[in-house]
């Protein structure tokens, strides 16, 4: 059996990590209750190694949240920073946290558990790219000079309100649907020049 440098051992521990985690999204999208056996048999380890990587079924979940919220950061910063205008970015936005939603079982558990409640955080990244799109709106004349907080507030409670009212429902969003709304009523409130 070759022997492995820390370093090598380090990144083969973060592969399997890595996969692990993503084992588990996978099983999550399926099924709400996610057993450790499940869970190897899908990796294809035995049990006792799992918790080699993750003490706990918690940790596990937390791993699993955050590489969630870090792919959906990423987009969002693409979003930002791409050469759309301030209605197609919005739009853009908009249409990224739905399809995640609707292809994510675990982060919508996550909604449903961390943003139902006001006030919503002030510190989260997405409210920070969400307020910079509104406010080059603004800036560019294709927003109305709208409240920026305000207007985030709206657009995050509306989308973050209607994963709620499905979750609880057991009801699966209609993604085309969910757009003409959101275009139909909260960006047509916003738009300076209607067409």
């Amino acid at each position: 059996m070759p022997r492995y440098n820390q370093e090598k051992r380090e990144q083969l521990a973060e592969q399997m990590r890595t996969t692990i985690v993503e084992a588990y999204v996978r099983l999550a999208d399926r099924n709400i209750n996610i057993s450790m056996e499940s869970l190897a048999a899908e990796v294809g380890i035995a049990k006792g190694t799992l918790y080699l990587y993750f003490k706990t079924k918690d940790e596990l979940q937390r791993a699993a949240l955050a590489e969630g919220r870090k792919r959906m950061l990423e987009r969002m910063m693409q979003t930002l920073n791409s050469p759309l205008s301030a209605p197609e970015k919005l739009c853009e936005f908009v249409r990224w946290m739905m399809e995640e939603f609707c292809r994510h079982r675990l982060l919508r558990m996550e909604y449903l558990r961390n943003n139902n409640q006001p006030p919503l955080p002030r510190n989260v990244v997405a409210i920070e790219i969400l307020t910079k799109i509104i406010q080059q709106g603004v800036d560019e004349k294709d927003f109305r000079d709208v409240n920026v907080a305000d207007t985030v507030f709206l657009i995050r409670s509306s989308i973050i309100g209607q994963f709620v009212f499905l979750l609880r429902d057991e009801k699966e969003l209609d993604l085309e649907r969910a757009m003409f709304m959101f275009k139909d009523i909260t960006l047509r409130g916003i738009l300076r020049n209607q067409a």
